[in-house]
């Protein structure tokens, strides 16, 4: 009864783990010029 229990939450957690990683895989777009910008702000201490 208690692994059957502890079963049922895995399988809804590992659901839910990949629709959150297709979601953030469809929502978050890096462009090449996105990247470019960035290039050259490490921050401070850092080159």
């Amino acid at each position: 009864m208690l692994a059957q229990g502890i079963s049922t939450g895995f399988i809804a957690a590992s659901a839910m783990a990949v629709l959150a990683l297709v979601t953030a895989w469809l929502v978050i777009k890096v462009r090449k010029s996105d990247l470019e910008a960035l290039a050259g702000t490490a921050g401070p201490g850092l080159g």
